[in-house]
């Protein structure tokens, strides 16, 4: 009967957010903790981060005004991609063309830059093959 006990045990974690004693799969993960998980379940970590957001809502969107300003064809190129796809010019992949992938979000990669000849020239990659490839 310990056995079972340990093994029901091993399946729990108490949240640091909340204090409910939540299943593991209700925490997302962290490499760098000892157990592989995050020491908040997604609720609590979710929470913490949209009032962290809300408290640096200014630096927040000046970062990002920053960002638009020193690349101003990239914005351009993102705006064309969004009404091609929008118009069914282009169409957005249920999975990624380089690894497959169908559970992550499907991003436009702009290969061949972010010129005015090449901004519909796209490869539709997931998230991870998309920041791996720039």
């Amino acid at each position: 009967m310990k056995n079972d006990q340990m093994d029901f045990c091993d399946l729990l974690k108490r949240c640091t957010g909340c204090k409910e004693v939540l299943p593991k799969t209700e925490f997302n993960k962290d490499a760098g903790k000892e157990d592989g998980l995050q020491t908040q379940c997604r609720e609590c970590k979710r929470a913490a981060q949209r009032k962290d957001y809300l408290k640096k809502k200014d630096v927040y969107a000046e970062r990002m005004r920053k960002q638009r300003e020193a690349n101003p064809e990239k914005k351009q190129a993102h705006e064309a991609v969004r009404r091609a796809i929008r118009k069914g010019v282009l169409v957005r992949p249920d999975s990624c063309s380089q690894c497959g992938n169908n559970q992550m979000r499907i991003e436009a990669h702009h290969h061949k830059g972010y010129a005015e000849e090449n901004r519909l020239e796209v490869i539709f990659l997931c998230t991870s093959c998309h920041r791996a490839s720039e």
